[in-house]
């Protein structure tokens, strides 16, 4: 027996060769999920966005609240999917490395040590590794989406938002689900959830794994498939002890490793490469001579106490992660032999959180607390290979350097009623954060000697206060209305990759908002909505380095200003079906910014690379106008239970870079499901299919000298899955 058919056999094997619905590549196992407390309500949502359980309508923040069921019936299976969900939300992917924009805000820098602008977060552990953040949903409970800077609470790398995913805790007793599924380019997975024990100790394990058989397209140079992704494991324990009353330990480990080649670039439709004029016409197919290598193995482990003093209420959050993500990729593009690059890159981290806060029922709200961070994240090695045709010889540049973080703050907040119907929040951070770095270059001819070398051993400290101030009034239940002022910031850093370049600052964004959450006719409609101001300033961005433009850097070039507006909307149309949609609306433009990268394209292919003022530029990445809108039904019938869903997502277009030379054309994309329950037993069937419109979708588009490259998301998918859930 092969290996991935032994992986699925064996996760199989103790649900009896049944599991719960999948999409495409498999789907996240169903976790239960809050439910309205009738068919003509709209859910009650439970969201922890200030560090404890609360009421997502009683919330002051712009939050997109993702249960389980919704994830699974819109065909979300990963978090680079969620912007299907979630429109404010744009979630490219370079290289391997996940590249979140919320409402505009985000990085489109890769390497050691360069930390994302919309932070991840799960089960309250912060996720700094950008490789490790493209994973499975697996075991999921929820996921909130928190728009605007987090600086108070979550603190560093929140500057645009996060992204908070929770997983399910076990309950006593025994219970489970999971799903066999089979799809298209001969795709099969396996997905599984058990969780059981006693009132006193419990503990669960959800798990997935998937392979690839057929590539979404074909390498015409190497005449093999291209766009695989041959395996995909992941694994996740959880344990929860409650010793006595008060007190809750909880022990989780986590394990992911993909293997394959998704996504290749190839040339940008229209821009030919000056070594292929002609390239293949396929999105999916390419012609580069060197074979596209994505390997991760990531995992970690924490351990969260709670424990109840009273009238306080302490919690302790200790977690350790490390990640390894090889690629290799063909920065030309063509069958030619001229660059590519080889990349090891080693990631490892440790987090020590501690609140005090009060506990339920409390008139005044508080949590204090203390968080140190620790990271390490370095090249080991990055190895460019380059054959510049006007060279004597071909060279290699490889680099091996680390970046480390260490990081201290300090936190607080406060929320007191005023009246009975209006409230005050007030929160201050202080962070204090030293980053080192211990780098070096060398330039040598292949088979050859070295031509130059560089090094740098250097560190620098950065000092921020962030802050949060907000007023909320709810002059019913059902309505709440904020005003809020946020200030959130990205640490500053140095460039691994370019030893002696200098450091970079930090970057601040002051955020203006107003919301209205409305809960109406009895529930059955829910509208959430918020307008905002963003003031976006030091901007961290790519530069080249050097007079001729060879090497991309960051470095703080500009400011922005965006503000818009952004609704999500549940309507409750009949008993067991449900509208749901969300949309954004968006303006963006750069301030002074007199050294931003231009990649003018050739008439005889490839880019001229330089410099330009790009002051009324758009930002990278966001559209004028995103939006969703789907409808899930369900009805329980005599014989078992019908289950559908269609969700479509649409997007205006954006550009992917700041000069604002190449656009993306706008694109609606188009998930489905159906499933059928048989009877009382647990088992079923369920069909599904996504982006059914098989629109070539970009993921991340990037220009250099040889051509301007663009990856796309998977084209359509469609299976059927079989279900258990006892």
């Amino acid at each position: 027996m092969n290996y991935h058919k032994y992986c699925i056999a064996t996760m199989a094997a103790p649900l009896a060769m049944y599991a719960a619905p999948s999409f495409a590549q498999g789907q996240a196992v169903e976790p239960p999920q809050e439910q309205a407390t009738s068919d003509t309500q709209v859910e009650e949502i439970i969201v922890t966005a200030q560090r404890r359980g609360e009421n997502l309508q009683n919330v002051p923040i712009a939050i997109t609240a993702l249960s389980a069921s919704r994830l699974q019936a819109t065909g979300v299976l990963t978090a680079q999917d969620l912007s299907t969900v979630t429109p404010s939300l744009q979630m490219p992917a370079q290289a391997g490395y996940l590249l979140p924009r919320l409402r505009g805000i985000g990085t489109s820098v890769i390497g050691p040590g360069i930390e994302n602008t919309v932070a991840l977060y799960v089960d309250g552990v912060y996720q700094a590794s950008s490789p490790a953040s493209i994973f499975s949903l697996t075991g999921i409970e929820r996921i909130e989406v928190l728009k605007g800077p987090q600086g108070t609470l979550f603190g560093r790398n929140a500057t645009g938002g996060l992204i908070q995913i929770v997983t399910r805790e076990p309950e006593p007793g025994f219970s489970g689900n999971g799903a066999i599924s089979y799809g298209n380019y001969d795709t099969v997975s396996a997905d599984a959830y058990i969780a059981g024990g006693s009132d006193t100790v419990r503990v669960s394990l959800a798990g997935r794994y998937a392979h690839q058989g057929d590539g979404f397209g074909y390498n015409f140079a190497r005449g093999e498939d291209a766009n695989t992704v041959r395996d995909d494991l992941a694994l996740r324990g959880k344990m929860v002890f409650l010793p006595a009353d008060g007190t809750k330990v909880t022990f989780s480990a986590d394990y992911a490793r993909t293997r394959g080649s998704y996504p290749e670039a190839r040339m940008f439709p229209g821009a030919p490469a000056r070594n292929d004029p002609n390239p293949p016409s396929g999105p999916f197919d390419t012609n580069n001579n060197t074979q596209s290598i994505k390997s991760l193995d990531a995992g970690g482990a924490s351990l969260r106490v709670d424990q109840d003093v009273g009238a306080i209420g302490l919690t302790s959050i200790s977690a350790y992660r490390r990640s390894t993500f090889h690629s290799v990729v063909d920065l030309d593009r063509t069958p030619a032999n001229l660059v590519f690059i080889d990349n090891t890159q080693q990631d490892r981290q440790f987090s020590q959180e501690l609140q005090l806060h009060s506990t339920r029922g409390s008139t005044i709200d508080w949590l204090v607390g203390g968080y140190y961070f620790w990271s390490k994240s370095g090249f080991e090695p990055s190895i460019l290979t380059n054959y510049p045709p006007t060279a004597p010889a071909p060279r290699t540049v490889t680099v091996d350097g680390n970046q480390s973080t260490e990081s201290l703050a300090a936190f607080g907040q406060l929320t007191v009623p005023l009246t009975d119907q209006l409230r005050a929040t007030a929160g201050l951070r202080y962070t204090t954060e030293k980053r080192s770095i211990d780098t070096g270059s060398i330039v040598a001819l292949i088979s050859g000697p070295t031509l130059a070398t560089a090094a740098q051993d250097d560190s620098r400290r950065y000092n921020k206060l962030t802050w949060r101030a907000a007023l909320d009034y709810q002059p019913t239940p059902d309505v709440l209305l904020y005003l809020s002022y946020n200030r959130g910031f990205k640490s500053g850093g140095f460039n691994v990759t370019t030893p002696g370049a200098a450091p970079y600052e930090p970057e601040v964004l002051d955020a203006f908002e107003f919301g209205a959450k409305l809960d109406l006719f009895d529930r059955r409609l829910r509208i959430n909505s918020a307008v905002f101001y963003y003031d976006y300033s030091n901007i961290q961005v790519a530069y080249f380095i050097g007079a001729s433009g060879g090497t991309l850097g960051i470095r703080n070039g500009s400011s922005a200003t965006v503000y818009g507006a952004d609704v999500d909307l549940s309507l409750i149309l009949a008993p067991g079906l449900t509208l749901q949609g969300g949309a954004s609306l968006i303006h963006d433009r750069f301030g002074d910014f007199p050294n931003a990268v231009i990649n003018t394209p050739l008439p005889g292919g490839g880019n001229a690379s330089g410099v330009f003022q790009a002051k009324g530029n758009r930002l990278p990445f966001t559209s004028d106008f995103s939006g969703n809108i789907g409808l899930d039904y369900a009805r329980e019938l005599s014989s078992g239970k019908l289950t559908a869903n269609v969700t479509l997502y649409y997007n205006d277009g954006y550009y992917p870079e700041a000069d604002n030379i190449r656009r993306v054309d706008g694109y609606a994309k188009l998930n489905a499901s159906l499933g059928w329950r048989f009877g009382e037993s647990g088992v079923g069937v369920r069909i599904w299919g996504r982006n059914l419109t098989n629109k070539a979708i970009p993921t991340f588009i990037g220009s250099v000298a040889a051509g301007t490259g663009i990856t796309y998301e998977p084209p359509r998918t469609y299976g059927a899955s079989l279900t258990v859930d006892f």
